[in-house]
């Protein structure tokens, strides 16, 4: 569908973009008024010291076959009318999409032209999810579910084609994390208890007892002497 959409409407958002003094200008002053085009469109503009993006711009929906359709017709249009207004110039690098299914690479690069693109990092999404709630202590399967737009019943299924679950993840990410922290930092470990998003020492000093064969002292003191030598 995406393909099919006419270059250019006369909409006031492509006229200001076209009238804008440079490209990264247009952007900008598109974005300030996509709303004209559509309520769903939320695009942002990120600049940062490696890299230059447009995020998807097109909000979430559960139904991941739409959300799907949404980011693949929503792309294909903006890449179209880039290309449009650069007279061919312009060309992606990389894109990365918010979903795991889709079409082939092949049919991909024909569509956008663009020789490197990521699919949906399912497990990658779930830790960074866990990293933002694990301090309130309100870490579980429900709350990063809503997080990543899905039913936590879609969430489980898709860990488990993954061959991996929520719990391994999160047991995961609290030992990585509680290992750096005693390794590389002077934090108490009852200050490491509530960084990890456990709520009872007992119950973190038998976590860590699991994933070590040692306990948190005994792995902080071991790493130190390494550290020093």
């Amino acid at each position: 569908l995406g393909e099919h959409l006419p270059l250019y409407r006369g909409q006031v958002v492509e006229h200001l973009f076209i009238s804008s003094g440079n490209f990264g200008a247009g952007i900008k002053r598109a974005l300030a008024y996509q709303r004209l085009i559509s309520d769903a469109l939320s695009a942002e503009l990120v600049i940062n010291e490696a890299h230059c993006y447009l995020t998807n711009g097109v909000r979430p929906v559960f139904d991941e076959k739409v959300n799907r359709h949404f980011s693949e017709c929503f792309m294909s249009g903006v890449l179209r009318f880039f290309k449009f207004v650069t007279e061919g110039r312009f060309s992606p690098t990389f894109i990365d999409f918010n979903f795991s299914d889709g079409a082939s690479d092949d049919e991909y690069f024909r569509v956008y032209g663009c020789p490197e693109l990521a699919r949906y990092d399912l497990v990658g999404e779930v830790r960074r999810a866990i990293g933002s709630t694990l301090e309130s202590g309100e870490t579980t399967l429900e709350t990063v579910a809503g997080q990543l737009n899905i039913t936590p019943r879609r969430l489980r299924t898709q860990l488990s084609e993954a061959n991996t679950s929520f719990q391994q993840i999160l047991s995961d990410y609290r030992c990585r994390l509680a290992k750096k922290l005693l390794a590389n930092t002077n934090e108490s470990v009852e200050r490491i208890v509530y960084l990890t998003g456990f709520s009872e020492p007992s119950t973190f000093y038998r976590a860590f007892k699991r994933w070590t064969n040692e306990t948190p002292v005994e792995y902080r003191k071991r790493k130190q002497l390494a550290n020093n030598h």
